[in-house]
């Protein structure tokens, strides 16, 4: 354990699980509000691009249910039945395989722990989204990196089947943020032969002509991971989902946080599900926009721009 924390046996930080005084805090994307004070600049001239967030908000349809909910004094449903029932509709994908979470970043620490002890291995493939590595981290676990191709930012194949016989847990962002490119099917499916549990993070599925839920019936060790906060504009609320095999979804329900999503977290994400044709706007036109914004940058001979299947792009200057 971190030195600091035995120095005095009386203390209780003396008492933690030895790996906790070595995590490092995750470094989550700076307050509005901060940047504002640190920069010396007013809100009109702040242009927040880093946490791939929907440049247009929530759509009119969510906005509108903050001025009419009167019972947020009341317990959310630790069920998520009506959220779960539009995710049915939405995903074509049962009931029974769908657990919703305080963002996407809850079932990842979830998930964690019911498949990583302390010491055992999680895979990643760097660069990716660091919250996978952090959690690992929470849970004592050591991380094996199969970095990228650095040339495309594939995903290293036969460097992944080289070492997944040493580990638990294997975490792949497909769009991969920050890179923004998505992972062929075939080779999804190379690694789930395997048998080793497999967790694909479908965060930018939305801005993206291809998924991977068509493989979860063929394959049990695939978990699927989805959000509200970039399509829907919802990030301030925290909501996520998974799409899991149903006996691992039913173990999920079992020991989550029974209120984790709140009452108006739950409400907005299903207005958002009712009413997509809004939100296919939104999406549509940043589609759009980022056609242009690629080419745009592709015209400027002192950059590098990677084709991206997100809402963003990776911008080598």
């Amino acid at each position: 354990m971190n030195d600091k924390l035995s120095e005095n046996p009386g203390r209780l930080a003396s008492r933690l699980l030895p790996h906790y005084g070595d995590v490092e805090q995750y470094k989550a994307v700076d307050d509005p509000a901060k940047l504002l004070v640190e920069n010396h600049i007013t809100p009109d001239s702040l242009i927040k691009l880093d946490a791939n967030e929907n440049p247009f908000g929530t759509t009119n349809s969510v906005s509108n249910l903050f001025a009419t909910r009167s019972d947020i004094s009341i317990y959310p449903d630790a069920e998520q039945s009506v959220l779960r029932d539009e995710l049915s509709k939405y995903t074509k994908i049962e009931k029974d395989q769908i657990v919703a979470g305080a963002g996407s970043d809850e079932l990842i620490d979830l998930i964690t722990r019911l498949f990583v002890s302390p010491g055992d291995s999680v895979m990643v493939s760097r660069p990716t989204f660091g919250m996978y590595s952090f959690s690992a981290s929470v849970s004592g676990a050591d991380v094996i990196d199969v970095p990228r191709n650095i040339n495309d930012f594939s995903l290293d194949l036969d460097g992944i089947l080289n070492h997944i016989n040493e580990v638990k847990l294997v975490f792949i962002a497909s769009p991969n943020n920050p890179t923004g490119n998505a992972t062929d099917l075939k080779d999804l499916k190379q690694i789930l032969n395997t048998g080793v549990p497999l967790v694909v993070d479908e965060a930018y599925v939305e801005f993206s002509d291809r998924d991977c839920t068509e493989l979860l019936d063929e394959y049990p060790n695939l978990m699927i991971l989805r959000t509200f906060s970039k399509w829907a504009g919802l990030a301030g609320l925290r909501v996520g989902y998974g799409l899991f095999p149903k006996d691992v979804a039913k173990i999920l329900m079992r020991i989550k946080p029974p209120y984790s999503v709140g009452t108006l977290a739950q409400t907005a994400a299903t207005t958002a599900l009712q009413n997509m044709s809004e939100s296919d706007q939104q999406i549509n036109t940043i589609i759009s926009e980022r056609s242009k914004v690629w080419s745009s940058l592709r015209g400027m001979p002192k950059l590098k721009v990677y084709p991206s299947e997100g809402n963003f792009f990776l911008v080598k200057i």
